[in-house]
């Protein structure tokens, strides 16, 4: 063989043999595995930056009524103290500027019936406002019932209670509520 510089064989022309093939599969091979878990950590960071920006999937949405409210709630009505009829809340699921409820109003005697239909108008500071609107059609005696709209808040008061304040211009109300339990 002919000789290099310090005197070492040249290397020589090498014919198909089984030390040429392995070395490109093993490339292959870490050029597979590199791929795959490139391809994987990819994947994981960019689910996890979306559940990120979505806030998480066990965050409340701030603008919509918490579970705790919904149901029919029933109760008396204060007027300065005093007991002067009977109210019945009923709230459902819904966000923000919906219509998601009615609050009923009965006078002590049952002569005059005032049904609002209640808009939610916030969730905040452990309560919900609502818009609070006259629904003429399904009042009774409704020249009785306050005609303009007004402000309605919801407050937990403990496991199945309620109290309630209703704003009305010259008409201020307040009572407390018990959850009403189905019969089923």
């Amino acid at each position: 063989a002919p000789s290099g510089t310090f005197g070492a064989p040249l290397p020589g022309p090498r014919t198909g043999g089984s030390e040429e093939a392995a070395p490109p599969r093993r490339r292959r091979r870490r050029r597979t595995v590199l791929a795959v878990v490139l391809a994987v950590v990819l994947l994981a960071g960019a689910g996890t930056a979306a559940f990120l920006l979505r806030g998480g999937e066990d965050e409340p949405d701030p603008e919509a009524v918490p579970e705790e409210y919904v149901g029919k709630w029933v109760g008396d009505i204060r007027m300065s103290g005093l007991s002067v009829g009977t109210m019945v809340v009923e709230v459902s699921e819904g966000r923000v500027g919906e219509r998601v409820g009615t609050a009923s109003s009965t006078d002590a005697i049952g002569l005059a019936t005032c049904v609002d239909q209640l808009t939610l108008k916030a969730v905040a500071d452990g309560q919900l406002t609502f818009e609070a609107e006259l629904d003429s059609e399904h009042s009774t005696l409704s020249a009785t019932c306050v005609p303009e709209p007004f402000e309605f808040v919801l407050r937990p008061a403990g496991e199945g209670e309620m109290t309630f304040n209703g704003y009305a211009e010259g008409n201020q109300s307040e009572g407390s509520l018990t959850l009403e339990q189905d019969e089923d």
